[in-house]
């Protein structure tokens, strides 16, 4: 199952500069882990669209940046009925129930 591999979720946005793909993941060795394995299936997939890639090089624009996140180092707030990212995988929780300012809600998330 691909959330024993670190795999927590993904979205995919698709706007005027195509599609962005933004996945959540446990840790940044689990990403680099499966990135690497050869037995699953992101490694031969990447070096077949690189191999193909060579015939035109300037048909996909790869955007690749990791993020790695301390626990308490990060808040999502929701307005609306749609709840999505960290929100999204993780879950939520009510404003309120750690403070009414952000700084509040992160020293409180911090002091956890």
């Amino acid at each position: 199952e691909a959330s024993d591999l670190g795999y927590l979720g993904a979205r995919t946005v698709i706007d005027g500069f195509g599609a962005t793909v933004i996945q959540y993941w446990r840790s940044v060795e689990q990403v680099y882990a499966y990135a690497a394995d050869p037995d699953l299936a992101h490694r031969p997939a990447w070096l077949a669209f690189h191999k193909a890639a060579k015939a035109a090089p300037n048909a996909v624009t790869i955007w690749h940046e990791t993020y790695a996140v301390p626990a308490g180092g990060h808040e999502s707030i929701y307005g609306g009925p749609v709840t999505l990212g960290l929100g999204r995988i993780d879950g939520v929780e009510p404003v309120a129930h750690r403070g009414e300012r952000a700084a509040q809600r992160m020293q409180a998330h911090r002091s956890a």
